[in-house]
């Protein structure tokens, strides 16, 4: 079963719709679990690390983003 990292960082498994364009991945409610969970949540943020260090298509802002 391949990796969630390896998943997100698979071009050809994302929507048809970032194919040429990249995408953009969006986590809702990270304050929340960050700090009910800091170690899952510390996970989360080296999986997601690892997918966008292997595919520069994937973007992912440190940062929070306003709706």
């Amino acid at each position: 079963m391949p990796s969630l990292a390896g998943s997100l960082a698979d071009p050809s498994l994302w929507p048809r719709d970032a194919a040429g364009t990249g995408l953009l991945l969006v986590v809702r409610g990270r304050q929340a679990c960050a700090l009910a969970r800091p170690e899952e949540w510390r996970t989360v943020r080296e999986v997601l690390a690892e997918a966008g260090k292997r595919t520069p298509e994937l973007r992912m802002p440190a940062e929070p983003v306003a709706p």
